[in-house]
């Protein structure tokens, strides 16, 4: 389902194919996040919040829960942990995946300029992805991966997005029996979101014309960060 969104570009509507809109400082072109959740007590004050600028909404996805945590936890119980801090720190939190991207297209075709409302902070398209996956450990404990990665939809070249990571955070538990399993997944969860609304707070109360942000994404424009795929840094 998220492939889909490489090619994201034959959904738009027409007028954004009648002309080429230069590719302006955008979601595409923000530096990757990477936040590890047993780091980040160590970690000094550092701006990759940045790259949550402009959320209002997000789209919870939650892939398959592995069957060794079946009866342990429930989609329903991971919306929940999830969505509770982050509608807290002002976002909107949305369910339904193809909903959401007709919005975002609607969005597009609403706009006077659907190039520009595509390559818009404020009216992009994105989503977070809720993953477990699962090991045996012996002695009847499973080890748990908890990641939560946040993705946006940018514009990589003309006439093409792609989704981009944005933000991620993850924490590894060892648990006996669904009670356990159960319990410590849901702590890791709470905790994941509990940081990224914290983020999602500072993004909020950044204003757009603050030099961090216009320095930074002016910086990654002009190609003086890492060079890759076709020169952006995602």
């Amino acid at each position: 389902m998220l492939t889909t969104l490489v090619s994201l570009a034959a959904l738009l509507p027409l007028p954004l194919l009648g002309s080429a809109p230069s590719i302006p400082p955008s979601v595409a072109l923000a530096p990757v996040a990477t936040l590890s959740l047993a780091a980040r007590a160590d970690e000094k004050e550092d701006d990759s919040f940045l790259d949550l600028f402009g959320w209002t909404e997000v789209t919870l996805v939650i892939p398959d829960i592995p069957k060794e945590l079946k009866g342990a936890v429930s989609e329903s119980d991971l919306r929940r942990w999830v969505s509770t801090p982050l509608k807290d720190a002002g976002l909107e939190i949305l369910d339904d995946f193809d909903k959401s991207l007709e919005r975002f297209v609607a969005r597009t075709k609403d706009a006077k300029d659907p190039g520009s409302s595509l390559l818009a902070w404020d009216r992009g398209f994105s989503w977070l992805s809720l993953e477990l996956t699962t090991a045996e450990v012996g002695d009847g404990s499973v080890a748990v991966s908890v990641d939560l990665h946040a993705y946006r939809c940018g514009i990589l070249v003309p006439f093409r997005v792609r989704p981009v990571v944005v933000w991620r955070a993850g924490q590894l538990v060892v648990a006996e029996g669904r009670l356990s399993s159960r319990s410590k997944i849901r702590e890791v969860v709470e905790v994941l979101a509990d940081l990224l609304a914290e983020d999602c707070r500072k993004a909020a109360k950044v204003k757009p014309d603050d030099k961090r942000l216009i320095t930074k994404l002016a910086g990654i424009e002009e190609g003086k960060g890492s060079k890759e795929e076709d020169g952006f840094r995602f």
